[in-house]
């Protein structure tokens, strides 16, 4: 609550009024609350005492724009000039002035709520079975018993499609079925009637049709039920929906499970509504585009008729009525897809900073939906400067990301134009589709555009963590919380890690078996198939029966390769390597690896024998042409003798043919740069040993490599390290995060270091496609991450870490460490460690502290500070008080203007000074309770849209002690926060 004001300040603090205390200083505001949305009207932070100040000098505006004058001549968007970038040619291009962020496409049906419950058809005994099952794909031409008319076309043919519509074209005309366009698209397929159009399939669902009814009043029923989003994984989304043809009438009816309908792992995206034949005339019945995430509240009515006209969704609250566009809004249509690359730019007038040693900074509002999910690589959108009239261009940034549908919540950017302070410059925006696929979305738009050069404040640290202490295992690495990728905590595979490696790698002896007969699992009544007949490069994996260690780390599971091999990397490899060699396929033991096949009578089984496990391949060579090569072998693990792996090979029935052998035999560690070659002959083994082996494993030095500098001591590791088992291989897609807490950002700050130490080893050489490596942001818990940097290339344990800094236009108040290995190849590397992670952030000089504080009776002087920039638009800005006397009450007072009253004028012994006129007083708010000076509150400001730059806030805290009050020094008071807007 905003308490008005009017007599003594204490009295209304204290809630009483008292004649020592009743002294009249300013006269009442207007009563305001509090409010955390994103675009309130004015709100708290905008008094309209508050923001009559003068600009101070710290902030110098050089340009602004907000759309919203009179309309541009042509060519022109509000004081921008439209220009080709490549020629550098003003021209019109899909750059113009929008008053609504999407028309709702509306063709030739009305479109109607219908609140009649779902009825399903699954047990209906005239329903016809189309799909069980499955993914993706048509039914092929189903006749219709009664033609209907559909855009006034007549049609009696339907092929219904697994991914949520029909089409009464065979297979939609072409194009990709699972990728859901919007509505009034050309791209095919066409003559689309989709109530739930997404990429779904079928793992226990069911699609089906039935005709219902008698002439000339049928109705062709089409239900899907129980689909779940691709890619089936069990995450659980559920839809359940139907669309229904009417005879005569030419009614569409779309009809919703709503009480079975479900989010899940794997989000909805879909589209609801009808289009024509060749896609030029459709109606959205949602107007969500290709975003639905949710089932409509009611079905759906689409009668033949003219609808009535389009109304544009309204532009997002902080971007006003107006605001610059990349898209087609200007001819109707609200997408940028002209079906070939396009591309266009507008370019700011000249501006001119007045000094070389400010910062010129400029601020923006925008929204972006584009392909690619607003990746780098396709749709593109650039913020770019040159000197005047000089056609240099120099890239500032490029955003990335979607913000979602352009009628949801902007989101703001502030970005330091490097290299123009004391130059006359120009900026432009600059948008290129790059290719001619995946258009149909709403482009790019920006809004309330300011420039401004400001002197450069000190750069602040916000965050920093070693690892050394803190960590508590499935929960925290050092300060930083365990969470996957959707912010749930969970025990991932980061953990505090003091070695890189499982020690110096440890070998294998070799020694001769003696012969015995080859005792074939083959039926066995406990033998346990892996691999039938007819079987090429496959992997199966099994959990180890008993207790085996290989390398010296525990095996609990294995995966048994076709090809011959046992490897704890899941791979199928037909290309046998010599041993060892670094690079997958690596940690495997291996009888005879060459390229095999189960041919019309092999197997590949496993069974426990006498306490070991043994693993049998029956198997002829490559391609299986008959022409008269097998071989039967075993690889048997022992527990005892301890932990001993036995080649055994049926040498009666080995046979050459008329393709050679070429085998493998030995074992590898698992990071593939030490082995035991059995015979000594690489890959090019063409007989079976004379003997069976044994392998017996000699352990090596021990105790893991360290840690190499600068990565000294624990580092944050993601592998299995904590396991045992320094890889992260866990034969499927791993991912998780370590995510730092909250930190307050100073007033002014700009743009966002990340700099830690990092040791890598991943897959495809340190690519940035396989295993990713993530370091995130974002401003607040309620926004989505953003990306800083990704971590590319490897570097050897042995040889020491790296050091990189990333840094980023975001300013956070929190950062993440993500790792994605994205698929289940190539896991058997370290992974990655970081170490010395600290985060700073640059800031303008646009606040500080004036005055002194004064004691409370406790001898706690409290401090005042903001968290967050007094940006426009800025939701989460709020002032904060430490230091204090804890279990006292707070009092915030906001003013444009400052002052100096004594605050012994009000209680005679208190020596605290008034550094801010009383114009506004947010009511008491408790200061935390604990030890000493620990006391702390805060108060949210969301700053309103629109607040120009240059705006001084002067703020102080008053605290009181109630205990005590009015005794001398019951009352304490903070510095005085001066603040900037910009």
């Amino acid at each position: 609550m905003v308490r008005s004001f009017r007599g003594g300040f204490l009295s209304q603090v204290m809630g009483s009024p008292s004649p020592r205390l009743a002294v009249p200083v300013y006269s009442e505001v207007p009563r305001m609350t509090l409010s955390r949305a994103r675009c309130t009207p004015f709100g708290v932070f905008a008094l309209a005492l508050v923001l009559t100040g003068t600009a101070q000098a710290q902030i110098i505006p050089l340009f602004s724009e907000n759309f919203e004058g009179p309309p541009a001549p042509p060519g022109n968007v509000g004081a921008y000039t439209e220009v080709d970038p490549f020629s550098g040619v003003p021209a019109p291009t899909l750059w113009h002035e929008e008053a609504g962020c999407g028309i709702c496409p509306t063709g030739g049906y009305i479109i109607t709520p219908n609140a009649s419950p779902f009825s399903s058809i699954v047990s209906n005994p005239g329903a016809v079975l189309v799909f069980s099952g499955g993914d993706d794909g048509y039914s092929g031409r189903i006749i219709s018993p009664f033609i209907f008319q559909h855009y006034g076309v007549a049609f009696q043919l339907i092929d219904i499609n697994r991914n949520g519509f029909l089409t009464p074209f065979p297979g939609g005309g072409g194009g990709t079925d699972f990728i859901n366009d919007v509505m009034g698209s050309p791209n095919p397929p066409n003559g689309v009637i989709g109530p739930w159009w997404d990429d779904t399939t079928h793992v226990g669902g069911q699609t089906l049709y039935e005709v219902q009814g008698s002439a000339p009043n049928r109705r062709f029923v089409v239900e899907w039920n129980n689909l779940e989003a691709f890619p089936g994984n069990g995450s659980g989304e559920n839809a359940t929906f139907q669309a229904v043809i009417n005879e005569t009438t030419n009614v569409l009816e779309f009809h919703y499970d709503n009480a079975t309908f479900a989010l899940g792992g794997d989000p909805w995206s879909a589209t609801v509504g009808t289009e024509s034949f060749n896609g030029t005339t459709a109606d959205d019945a949602t107007c969500g585009g290709e975003d639905n995430l949710v089932f409509p509240a009611t079905g759906f009515d689409l009668t033949p008729g003219v609808p009535p006209p389009p109304t544009p969704s309204p532009l997002p609250s902080c971007m006003g009525t107006e605001a610059a566009a990349y898209n087609q809004g200007d001819i109707g249509l609200y997408t940028f897809n002209t079906f070939s690359a396009n591309t266009g730019a507008i370019e700011s007038p000249g501006e001119a900073s007045t000094s070389a040693l400010a910062t010129v900074v400029m601020a923006f509002d925008y929204t972006k939906q584009s392909e690619g999910g607003g990746s780098a690589s396709f749709d593109q959108c650039f913020v770019e400067t040159s000197p005047t009239g000089l056609g240099l261009w120099t890239l500032v940034t490029q955003i990335t990301g979607n913000t979602g549908p352009c009628g949801g919540p902007s989101s703001s950017q502030t970005l330091s134009l490097s290299g123009v302070a004391g130059t006359n410059f120009q900026h432009r925006f600059r948008f290129d589709t790059v290719d001619s696929v995946g258009n149909d979305y709403y482009g790019w738009y920006v809004d309330n555009i300011r420039v401004f050069e400001a002197l450069p404040g000190p750069t602040v640290a916000l965050f920093s963590e070693n690892f050394e202490v803190g960590t508590v295992a499935g929960s925290t690495v050092g300060s930083m919380a365990e969470q996957d990728p959707a912010g749930n905590p969970t025990d991932t595979l980061w953990h505090a890690e003091a070695n890189c490696d499982a020690g110096t790698p440890g070998s294998y002896t070799v020694a001769a078996l003696p012969f015995a007969p080859f005792s074939s699992i083959t039926g066995s009544p406990s033998a346990i198939l892996i691999h039938g007949s007819g079987v090429d490069d496959s992997v199966g994996t099994i959990g180890l029966p008993i207790a085996f260690n290989f390398y010296g780390a525990p095996l609990l599971s294995a995966n048994v390769d076709s090809n011959g091999p046992v490897s704890i990397s899941a791979f199928s490899n037909f290309v046998n390597q010599a041993i060892p060699t670094p690079g997958a396929p690596d940690g495997f033991a291996a009888a005879w690896w060459d390229d095999n096949h189960t041919g019309p009578s092999g197997s590949v089984m496993y069974d426990v024998v006498g306490g070991s496990l043994v693993i049998e391949w029956n198997v002829e060579h490559y391609p299986n042409n008959g022409s008269g090569e097998f071989a039967n072998f075993q690889v048997r693990l022992n527990p005892s003798p301890a932990d001993t792996i036995d080649f055994l090979y049926e040498p009666a029935t080995f046979t050459s043919g008329g393709d050679p052998w070429s085998s493998s035999i030995g074992v590898e560690d698992p990071a593939g740069i030490g082995g035991t070659d059995v015979t000594g002959f690489g890959a090019g083994n063409s007989t079976f040993p004379g003997t069976d082996v044994q392998l017996t494993f000699v352990p090596g030095g021990g105790g893991g490599t360290p840690i190499p500098p600068p990565l000294a001591g624990n580092a944050a590791a993601f592998n299995q390290g904590d396991l045992g088992n320094y890889t992260y291989g866990t034969g499927g897609v791993v991912e998780g995060a370590l995510v730092s807490s909250t930190f307050c950002l100073p007033g002014g700050s700009l743009g966002t270091s990340v700099t830690f130490d990092y040791l890598k080893v991943t897959e495809g050489a340190g690519a940035t496609i396989f295993d990713q490596c993530f370091v995130e942001a974002r401003p607040s818990v309620s926004d989505p991450w953003s990306i800083v940097g990704q971590v590319a290339g490897n570097q050897t344990c042995a040889a020491g870490g790296a050091t990189t800094t990333l840094s980023s236009t975001a300013v956070p108040s929190q950062i993440r460490l993500r790792f994605d290995s994205v698929d289940s190849v190539g896991n058997n590397y370290l992974g990655w460690y970081v170490d010395n992670l600290s985060a700073s952030v640059s800031t303008l000089a646009v606040g500080g502290t004036a005055g002194a504080g004064c004691p409370s009776s406790g001898g706690c002087v409290p401090t005042i500070f903001a968290c967050g920039s007094p940006t426009a638009g800025n939701a989460n800005f709020s002032i904060g008080l430490g230091n204090a006397e804890p279990g006292t009450l707070g009092v915030l007072i906001l003013s444009a203007g400052t002052t100096s009253i004594p605050v012994s004028l009000f209680i005679p012994g208190n020596t605290c000074t008034l550094l801010v006129p009383l114009v506004v007083l947010i009511s008491p708010i408790p200061v935390s309770a604990g030890a000493g000076c620990s006391g702390s509150a805060s108060v949210t400001l969301p700053v309103p849209c629109g607040t120009p730059a240059g705006i001084p806030l002067n703020a102080q805290w008053g605290v009181v002690q109630p205990g005590i009050f009015p005794a001398a020094n019951s009352v304490s008071m903070t510095p005085r926060l001066e603040l900037t807007t910009f």
